[in-house]
């Protein structure tokens, strides 16, 4: 499955895989030597802490729902979070992405562990090739715009090796089998691996007698995880390698047999210290290529993305209640490709205090930003941000936060032969929030929380493509668009146990988004963003009792435009999953849009009707 024609040579990867390993080394050393060095840190990376613990946004757990990892994707367990607007090509081999309230999926940061994914090329990252199966949970943060997904430790419970064998196979002749395994090597390290294939005809009719042909895919992905801590260091080290065969299908007006092969890996470290009572030192590295090959009737192409970033993480904690964190932040872009080749250095340094007791907790970051492309393309900027979380009495919050985010133009923005434009200005933003949190516990056996956010976003200087004036018939970026966002969020869990053993959890959660398209001649003008549902909304109910598991999933999304005279159809899906364990031992069945409703996330690209998954799994 890796045999790849071009530059796409086995013995390559794993002889530069050896280099990677030693510069990763190499650079904790370092590191460790410099740990006294003074720095300042990227924003995102500085807010880390605060979005694993969610202080605003939303935990989505993958224990959350019991459809089976093998073929549920991850934007599948985002769409639990209303506030996010799926981007998905259709079927399993489709193109996955999501966006946070109104923003377009360049805007929304994805890290896998606190480091960033990146996709310097197109700005958006496919969620589909990241490994559902080594995650716990992702958080979904508002104030920093990003997803933040954590790999799993394993739990030993006194047993020297653990390990999960799984089969999943559903509709469209796919089929998905898995193999987990982790071996504890001492008292202070520990080693874990996911072995996943997937194979899938991918085949579907979208309407009587039409099918969506050309969608087949054949994935391979593997990752190792090493847990270490040992004398106040902690250090986990991350390898991941993916390689895919697909065809993509294009939308219903432009159908194709195009080809598409993938093969990306990256391997990446985190090493932490609390050298003193008052400092912790954070490092962290990264090495990620991204190899594309795409084969069409109108002749091949080939993309090979190289990334390289860094950062240092000074915590200096001055008081009991409040500290700062300054730190810096280094990424190397390289892009090399059949059409142009260019690279970027990004740096980033910033400072923020934090201040936190059990009444109040407030948080300012101050950040500088700045890009330089080797095609002579220069970005800067100032980003201030700061965010509060007030106790107004128990289990009751309010919370706010208020940002400035910028995004430097990609690749094909700029360089792209005929359609790239070196002249644009980053895209610029405002984001603001308030909200009310409440939580309490009634009974021992009772747990409510419900969280209500009203929230404004603004976008300036948005990238949109437009004809030029020399010619009508070629299209060009510019910094033409602008967009207002406004609405709320509404979400409410219970949780609730009896002494009989039965449990049950209910979930709901609906959000408003008046995304405006306010950009200047433009057709949409005033009216809502294409495909943007002004209401979203998602019920969960789930019950267990003895070994068995029942859930039931509804979501719909309504309000949404195709274009400014044409509306787009409203959806909504149900799906139903049962499942029972004995001992070792569990099998689930799960099917999905239940009702065999028709609809479409993007433009031209039909969503698979009833389809259904089952799947085994045995823990030893």
């Amino acid at each position: 499955m890796i045999g790849f024609a071009g530059g796409f040579r086995l013995r390559n990867f794993f002889i530069h895989l050896q280099s990677i390993m030693v510069q990763m080394l190499l650079s904790i050393l370092l590191g460790v030597i410099s740990l006294y060095t003074p720095t300042a840190q990227h924003d995102d990376n500085v807010l880390n802490e605060a979005v694993l613990t969610a202080e605003k946004g939303l935990v989505v757990s993958r224990k959350d729902t019991l459809s089976t990892d093998g073929i549920l994707g991850v934007t599948d367990l985002l769409l639990m979070s209303p506030s996010l607007q799926p981007n998905d090509y259709g079927g399993v081999s489709g193109l996955k992405s999501v966006s946070l309230r109104g923003f377009g999926s360049a805007h929304t940061s994805i890290y896998v562990d606190g480091i960033r994914v990146t996709n310097v090329q197109s700005g958006q990252s496919d969620l589909g090739f990241l490994p559902l199966a080594s995650f716990d949970y992702a958080v979904v943060d508002y104030a920093q715009n990003s997803i933040s997904f954590r790999t799993s430790r394993p739990v030993f419970e006194n047993k020297p090796f653990i390990g999960t064998v799984k089969l999943d196979a559903g509709s469209f002749s796919t089929y998905s089998p898995l193999v987990y395994a982790a071996l504890k090597l001492s008292d202070n390290f520990s080693i874990s691996t996911h072995i996943n294939a997937l194979y899938t005809k991918g085949n579907y009719p979208y309407e009587a007698d039409l099918f969506r042909e050309n969608n087949d895919m054949k994935r391979f992905d593997a990752d190792i995880d090493l847990f270490g801590n040992y004398n106040g260091y902690d250090l986990h080290i991350k390898t991941f390698l993916n390689a895919s065969k697909r065809g993509t299908p294009g939308s219903l007006v432009y159908p194709s047999k195009d080809r598409q092969n993938d093969q990306n890996y990256f391997i990446q470290g985190t090493l932490s210290k609390k050298l003193t009572e008052l400092y912790t030192l954070h490092f962290s590295t990264k090495e990620a290529v991204d190899n594309l090959e795409y084969i069409s009737e109108w002749g091949n192409s080939y993309y090979s993305q190289n990334n390289l970033q860094f950062n240092l993480v000074n915590d200096i904690q001055l008081a009991d209640v409040f500290n700062v964190t300054v730190a810096t932040d280094a990424h190397l872009d390289n892009l090399s490709g059949s059409v142009y080749n260019v690279s970027r250095t990004e740096f980033f340094s910033s400072v923020a205090g934090a201040y936190r007791s059990d009444l109040l907790s407030a948080k300012v970051v101050l950040e500088y930003n700045a890009t330089t492309d080797k095609g002579g393309v220069k970005t800067k900027a100032i980003l201030p941000s700061a965010d509060i979380r007030l106790r107004l009495y128990d289990g009751l919050f309010v919370t706010a936060f208020a940002r400035r985010a910028f995004r430097a133009p990609t690749f094909n923005d700029l360089y792209y032969p005929g359609f790239g434009n070196t002249s644009l200005k980053p895209e610029d933003a405002f984001l603001a929030d308030m909200g009310l949190e409440y939580i309490c516990t009634p009974d021992y056996n009772v747990k409510v929380k419900a969280q209500l956010d009203g929230f404004y976003n603004l976008l300036t200087n948005k990238i949109t493509s437009a004809p030029t004036e020399e010619n009508p018939s070629v299209w060009r970026s510019y910094n033409i668009g602008k967009v207002h966002s406004s609405g709320f969020d509404a979400t409410m869990a219970l949780e609730c146990s009896s002494d009989l053993g039965i449990e049950w959890t209910l979930n709901a959660k609906y959000s408003f988004l008046n995304a405006i398209d306010r950009t200047p001649n433009s057709s949409n003008f005033g009216k809502q963003i294409p495909f943007i549902a002004k209401h979203s909304a998602f019920l969960e109910g789930k019950l267990r009792y003895d070994g068995w598991m029942v859930l039931a999933n509804w979501q719909g999304r309504f309000g949404r435009t195709q274009s400014a005279s044409m509306a787009a159809a409203d959806w909504n899906t149900l799906d139903l999953t049962l499942g029972k364990s004995i001992r070792n031992l569990a099998v689930k069945l799960s099917a999905r849009n239940v009702f065999d409703y028709r609809y479409q996330l993007a433009d031209g690209y039909p969503m698979p009707g009833f389809n259904f998954v089952a799947g085994i799994e045995y823990k030893f």
